[in-house]
């Protein structure tokens, strides 16, 4: 006979995919990484509560590509 779990209504879905990366689900708790030679911007870890994941999901990018938007004020 297999195993069934039943899903709690306090369980998160899984978090969004993120480019250039990867999540793994251990109990309450979502861990990124990034592929080989990305660099991660954000936090590694997200954990469920509530039914909802805390913060955001990071960005994995190459090192040294980075987007700066700049202000002028005239």
């Amino acid at each position: 006979s297999g195993k069934f779990c039943q899903k709690q209504s306090s369980s998160c879905d899984n978090p969004s995919a993120i480019a250039n990366g990867y999540f793994t689900i251990f109990q309450s708790l979502a861990r990124y990484s990034c592929n080989k030679g990305f660099k991660m911007f954000g936090f590694a870890i997200r954990q469920c509560k509530s039914g909802n994941w805390t913060g955001s999901s990071p960005e994995c990018r190459l090192p040294g590509k980075f987007c700066f938007q700049f202000v002028t004020s005239i």
